[in-house]
């Protein structure tokens, strides 16, 4: 009996969470079917559309493309054009956190090219316990 791969694992921890997710998985399989140490790619799409691609390997990163989700540019604080892919980025990131709590897998940060490396999203995760009291100055 072959024992599984730590990348055969990472795949079907994703093809698991991406179904609980709503996706259905489309395409699973090696990137180069005789070679021993190919990536695994994995593809899933939901019904209305929004597709990701899952590459795997061995040893290294594990690289998405999505699809159907919406792209586009804004113009940073030092006048830079940064590419902001604010659902993707929600949804691999709902991905990478349920894959740790559920299987133990930990993923990096969600990068893409013309990421804005030091994007901050400005979202308030928890509000102040006690009231503040405004002064104003006249």
């Amino acid at each position: 009996m072959k024992l599984p791969t730590k990348r055969d694992y990472i795949t079907d921890s994703i093809a698991q969470t991406l179904a609980e997710m709503g996706f259905n998985i489309t395409f699973d399989q090696k990137e180069h079917p005789d070679h021993p140490a190919s990536a695994i790619i994995l593809a899933a799409a939901t019904n209305t559309g929004k597709g990701i691609s899952v590459s795997v390997p061995i040893a290294g990163q594990v690289f998405y493309d999505v699809d159907g989700y919406l792209k586009h540019s804004v113009t940073t604080v030092d006048g830079n054009t940064a590419a902001v892919w604010d659902e993707a980025e929600q949804v691999l990131t709902e991905m990478h956190e349920a894959l740790e709590d559920k299987f133990g897998v930990k993923m990096g940060e969600v990068l893409w090219e013309g990421k804005a490396p030091k994007r901050i999203l400005r979202q308030a995760n928890q509000l102040p316990k006690r009231e503040r009291v405004r002064e104003r100055s006249l």
